[in-house]
């Protein structure tokens, strides 16, 4: 497609070398709006000062959908986007690898990846992608790939915080069963978990949720006009970064990513 890419140029001072907090973010059930919670989180990080922020796309599938989703082949128009997962896979270097734009260092799946990194070639990203906060996209389902379910589960018991998106929509809840019993078995392990309702509205019973879900904290991001989406991608920004869903949501995240600190100062 022959989008223009437009975005606000952002001024931030140069991070310096520190030890990597790894942020897993899973979705409960299809749809749940994973990665535009990661997506944010890695934008909103990347804007506080003294964090080299990365970003890497873990959630079991080989679609590129992020890739198209926020047009890289339009962010890197005239320079190379380098393939982490193939340099992965044949055991190459990857802390000198960098993808940097809009200060995140993005590691994506791209449109000619064929096949699903294994649980090593996984776990060497996780712990390899230079960075000082890496935002780890694991995605909104498990499949019935015992082999996938594997990894997933040993990457979401492998971050230091674990952001769990939920949808309230009944039929998403009930799909998602599966992730809220491991994400919940994670925070009795660790208590390392975030609980936020995406898409959160006035049509939601909320006596009812909190009947199904049993949580005793969570954040909640109020339902966003799908149209401003279409904008975003039209125009190759991350969601986060148009005025109108930021008016809506970035209070909110702002909130998450101040309970990010609270956990990760006490680890």
């Amino acid at each position: 497609m022959n989008r223009i890419i437009a975005r606000e140029e952002r001024h931030l001072e140069v991070a310096q070398l520190e030890e990597k907090i790894k942020i897993g973010v899973m979705g409960i059930g299809r749809g749940a709006g994973c990665t535009f919670v990661s997506t944010a989180l890695a934008y909103m990080l990347a804007g506080e000062v003294k964090k080299n922020v990365g970003f890497v796309q873990l959630d079991g599938r080989c679609d590129h959908d992020i890739y198209d989703a926020l047009g890289m082949d339009k962010r890197f128009a005239g320079r190379e986007f380098i393939d982490f997962y193939e340099i992965a896979a044949s055991h190459g270097k990857i802390r000198e690898l960098k993808n940097i734009d809009e200060h995140i260092n993005w590691a994506v799946i791209m449109p000619k990846q064929n096949r699903k990194p294994t649980l090593g070639e996984a776990l060497r990203l996780l712990e390899n992608i230079s960075c000082g906060v890496l935002i780890c996209d694991l995605g909104s389902e498990l499949t019935d790939d015992p082999v996938q379910r594997q990894i997933r589960s040993e990457l979401i018991f492998s971050v230091d915080a674990l952001v769990c998106v939920i949808d309230p929509l009944p039929s998403k809840l009930l799909g998602g069963t599966d992730e809220l019993s491991l994400a919940k078995a994670c925070a009795l392990k660790r208590d390392n978990v975030i609980w936020i309702l995406n898409k959160y509205n006035d049509g939601v019973n909320a006596k009812e949720l909190r009947a199904f879900l049993r949580l005793k904290d969570t954040q909640r991001i109020p339902y966003i006009d799908a149209r401003h989406f279409y904008c975003a991608q039209y125009n190759c920004r991350i969601p986060i970064s148009m005025r109108e869903i930021a008016t809506v949501a970035q209070p909110r995240f702002l909130s998450v990513t101040e309970c990010l600190h609270h956990i990760l100062t006490d680890l």
